[in-house]
C-alpha cells in the first residue's frame, strides 16, 4: 500500500490519479494548517470529495502552525513542512505503507536548484531533489507543470488553487513568479536546460560517490564517434533504437527515435512522412526497425477492409523496385508491422479521441 500526501492542488491531484491508473493499493493523507482561514477549509473539502469520488481512504491531520513556528522559532514554511514530514512519517509506520509519493515535479526541482545555488553549495544541492528519499518518493519529477495540466484536462479533472502560491512573498515563489520567467525572456529554453544540467550533475554525483553512469560511459564511447549529447541521452534513457544490419556492409539501416507525450488540446496527427504519431497504448514494445520481407502484411490507416500485402502497396503507389527493396518497416513486440516509413501507420494503432498519450517516431536514414 502507498501513501499519497494530497493537498487538492494540480500536482497532487495528478499524482493521486496516476498511481491509480497504476493499480496500486493508495490512501491519502491531507494536512490542514490552517494558514488561509477559509481557503484551508475549501482544499480540506475539496480532498474529501475527490477521495469519495475514487473510493480512497483519506485521513486529514489540523495543526496550529503559529503555535508551533512560534515555539520552535522557525518560519511558517519550514513549520509546515517539519510538521507534515512528520506525521507522514508516523502514517507510514500506522498504516505499514511502502513509501510516501509525493507531488514534487520538475518545475519544482529547477527551483531548488537555483535556490541552493544562489545559498551557496555543493554539487549535492546542485542535483536538485531525488526521485527516491528513504521512504519519500517523487514519481512526477520528469514532468513539468504544463505536462500535469494537460493531464488533468483530458482527464477532465478539476482541481484547487492555493492563493499564497501567487504571490511572490516568498523566496521560492520570487524564484517561480519573477525570476524563472526573467530568465526565460534571455533562454526560452533555460528551465528545460537546468533540468538537463541537473540531471547531468546526478550523473557525475553518482561517479563521484564511487558508483558507474550509464550515460556517461555511453558518452565517452559514443562522442569519439560523432553521437551527440542529444543523441546519446536518447540512447540512455531507451528512446532511440538502432538496427545493426548493414546493406552491402557499407550503409546502416537507419535510425529510429521514440519518445511519449500526453495528448493535448492542440494535438494533431502528423503528416510528416518520417514522423509518426500513434496511439501509445496501443503499442507493444520493444519496437523492432527491419527491411521489409517477403509476405509482409498492414492494415493502412485510412483505407477500408483487410491487411494488404506491403508489396502490393508500395505496388499501387508506384514505388520503383529498388526503392521497394529498401523499405524499411516499424514492428511491436508481437511483430505486427505498426508503421511504413515515409508512407502510412497501421489503422490498429492510430489516434483517436479516446487517446491519452501519444508515441512519436522518427526515422532518420543516416
Amino acid at each position: 500500500m502507498k501513501i499519497v500526501a494530497l493537498s487538492g492542488g494540480a500536482d497532487s491531484v495528478c499524482l493521486l490519479l496516476k498511481t491509480l491508473e497504476k493499480g496500486d493499493v493508495v490512501e491519502a493523507l491531507h494536512c490542514n494548517f490552517h494558514l488561509r482561514g477559509a481557503e484551508s477549509d475549501r482544499d480540506e473539502a475539496f480532498c474529501r470529495n475527490l477521495c469519495e469520488k475514487y473510493n480512497v481512504p483519506l485521513h486529514v491531520k489540523h495543526f496550529d502552525t503559529d503555535a508551533y513556528a512560534k515555539e520552535h522559532k522557525v518560519s511558517i514554511e519550514m513549520a509546515a513542512r517539519e510538521l507534515r514530514y512528520a506525521w507522514f512519517e508516523e502514517m507510514r509506520e500506522k498504516l505499514n505503507a511502502e513509501e510516501i509519493l509525493v507531488a514534487h515535479h520538475q518545475d519544482d526541482n529547477v527551483e531548488t536548484m537555483l535556490m541552493n545555488m544562489m545559498r551557496g553549495t555543493g554539487i549535492t544541492g546542485l542535483t536538485g531533489m531525488k526521485y527516491r528519499n528513504g521512504y519519500i518518493v517523487r514519481p512526477l519529477l520528469d514532468m513539468t507543470r504544463q505536462d500535469i495540466l494537460d493531464y488533468l484536462t483530458l482527464r477532465k479533472q478539476d482541481y484547487i488553487t492555493d492563493s499564497s502560491n501567487l504571490e511572490a512573498d516568498v523566496v521560492r515563489n520570487k524564484i517561480r513568479l519573477q525570476l524563472i520567467p526573467l530568465m526565460e525572456t534571455i533562454f526560452p529554453a533555460a528551465r528545460k536546460n537546468i533540468a538537463k544540467t541537473m540531471r547531468y550533475l546526478q550523473e557525475a554525483e553518482t561517479v563521484v560517490s564511487g558508483g558507474r553512469s550509464a550515460e556517461l560511459d555511453l558518452f565517452t564511447l559514443l562522442s569519439p564517434l560523432g553521437f551527440t549529447s542529444k543523441q546519446i541521452e536518447a540512447i540512455a534513457s531507451g528512446r532511440w533504437k538502432m538496427s545493426k544490419e548493414r546493406v552491402g556492409g557499407e550503409s546502416p539501416l537507419g535510425t529510429l527515435s521514440v519518445q511519449t507525450y500526453l495528448k493535448g488540446n492542440d494535438f494533431k496527427p502528423s503528416k510528416e512522412p518520417f514522423v509518426a504519431t500513434l496511439d501509445a497504448d496501443k503499442v507493444k514494445t520493444p519496437l523492432v526497425l527491419r527491411r521489409i520481407q517477403q509476405g509482409d502484411r498492414f492494415k493502412p490507416y485510412g483505407m477500408k477492409g483487410c491487411s494488404k500485402l506491403i508489396s502490393d502497396y508500395l505496388t499501387d503507389k508506384k514505388i520503383e523496385m529498388d526503392e521497394r527493396r529498401e523499405q524499411c518497416v516499424v514492428c511491436d513486440a508481437d511483430g505486427d508491422i505498426i508503421w511504413l516509413p515515409g508512407h502510412r501507420i497501421s489503422h490498429n494503432v492510430a489516434c483517436s479521441d479516446n487517446t491519452i498519450n501519444i508515441l512519436e517516431l522518427r526515422y532518420s536514414n543516416i
